[in-house]
C-alpha cells in the first residue's frame, strides 16, 4: 500500500500532462490572405522571443507589432499586439493606434480580430474574414508548412538584406531621373518549347512624385495582344531596395524588388507570382540613352519563360518639359 500514493501522483501528473497537450497553444508563425484596399495577397506573421511580431507583405514590406498581453474575445483566448512601425501608405493604419487579436491554436478555423484607438480608448474587437493558417505554435509544434510563395519572398528579402548598400536621397533621385523620357522598346519573349515572339513597344516615363517615384505607361504583347500597363518605381529606404509595381485593368499587381548595383549599373530584381513562379530580372544601364532588360521565370526550379528587351531613349526629359509634358 505504501506505493499507492506514488501511483496516484503519477497518474495525476500524467493526466495533467495529456490535458495540457490539448490546451489551445499561442501561435508563433501564421499567415492569412488579405483582399482589402491595400496591397493584396498574403500576410505572413512571425514572433520573436521578445514578443515582437513582424508582418511581411508580398512586396517584402514589413510592419512591426509588439505583443502587449492576453485577452478573451468571443470565447476565444489569445494574444493581442499593437502596431509599432509600418508605412501608413502601405498599411493603411496608424502606428500606435491599431492592434490585432490573434486567437490561440484550437484545431479549428479561427479569424483575425482588429481594434483601433479612438481618442484615448480602444474600439471593441471586430472579427474579420481573414482566416488564420497556423504554421507553428509557441511550444514548437508544427501545424502546416510555409507556402512556397511566402518562402520565396522571405528568401529574397534575406538575400537582399545581406547584399544591400543603401542609397542616399540624392542618389535615388538621380537614378530615377535618368529613366524619365520616351523609350522605344524591342522585346523578344520565349516560352520554353515554343518559337520566340518579338514585338515593339513605346514606354513613357515621367515623375509620379518628383525626386521620389516615377510612373511609366507601356503596352507589351501578352497572349498575342497588346495590354496597357502602368508601372510605378519607388525606393524603400528602410530596406534599401527599389519597388517596381506593374498593374493593368483586370490584372493583379506584380511587384519586383530590385537591388541597384552601383558597380555594374544594374537593377537586379525578384518577383514572386501568386502561383509560386519566381522571376529574376536584370535591367542594365549601358549609357544615358540605352538599357537592356533580361528576365527568367522559373517554376519548381525549371525555366518556363524568358525575355530580353532593348530600350532606346527617343525623347529626353528636357524635350518633354519643352513640350509641356
Amino acid at each position: 500500500m505504501k506505493y499507492l500514493p506514488i501511483t496516484i501522483v503519477a497518474l495525476v501528473f500524467a493526466g495533467c500532462s495529456e490535458q495540457n497537450k490539448s490546451f489551445p497553444q499561442p501561435l508563433e508563425k501564421f499567415w492569412f490572405q488579405y483582399n482589402g484596399s491595400q496591397e493584396t495577397g498574403f500576410r505572413y506573421w512571425e514572433r520573436d522571443g521578445d514578443g515582437v511580431w513582424t508582418e511581411t507583405y508580398p512586396s517584402g514590406h514589413q510592419s512591426i507589432f509588439k505583443e502587449e498581453g492576453r485577452d478573451s474575445v468571443d470565447g476565444l483566448f489569445g494574444v493581442y499586439a499593437v502596431k509599432l512601425k509600418g508605412d501608413i501608405k502601405k498599411t493603411g493604419t496608424q502606428d500606435g493606434d491599431f492592434r490585432v487579436f490573434i486567437p490561440d491554436y484550437q484545431k479549428k478555423n479561427s479569424f483575425i480580430y482588429l481594434s483601433y484607438k479612438n481618442s484615448s480608448d480602444w474600439t471593441n474587437w471586430r472579427k474579420t474574414d481573414y482566416s488564420i493558417n497556423v504554421l507553428t505554435t509557441r511550444d514548437g509544434g508544427k501545424v502546416e508548412y510555409t507556402p512556397e510563395e511566402i518562402k520565396l519572398v522571405l528568401d529574397a528579402k534575406k538575400e537582399s538584406l545581406e547584399n544591400i548598400k543603401k542609397l542616399k536621397k540624392e542618389e535615388v533621385a538621380d537614378l530615377l531621373s535618368e529613366n524619365i523620357g520616351v523609350w522605344s522598346i524591342t522585346v523578344t519573349n520565349m516560352i520554353t518549347g515554343e518559337a520566340p515572339e518579338s514585338f515593339k513597344d513605346t514606354m513613357y516615363t515621367n515623375w509620379s512624385v518628383e525626386g521620389k517615384s516615377t510612373v511609366s505607361k507601356f503596352s507589351p504583347v501578352i497572349d498575342g495582344q497588346k495590354v496597357p500597363l502602368v508601372g510605378y518605381k519607388e525606393y524603400n529606404a528602410d530596406e534599401g531596395v527599389f519597388l517596381w509595381r506593374v498593374k493593368g485593368e483586370g490584372r493583379s499587381e506584380n511587384i519586383s524588388r530590385e537591388i541597384y548595383n552601383q558597380n555594374t549599373k544594374t537593377y537586379n530584381g525578384v518577383c514572386v507570382y501568386p502561383d509560386g513562379a519566381k522571376e529574376t530580372s536584370e535591367f542594365e544601364i549601358l549609357g544615358k540613352d540605352k538599357r537592356v532588360f533580361r528576365s527568367k521565370v522559373k517554376i519548381n526550379g525549371k525555366i518556363v519563360f524568358s525575355s530580353e528587351g532593348v530600350f532606346t531613349r527617343s525623347k529626353k526629359s528636357e524635350e518633354l518639359k519643352a513640350e509641356g509634358k
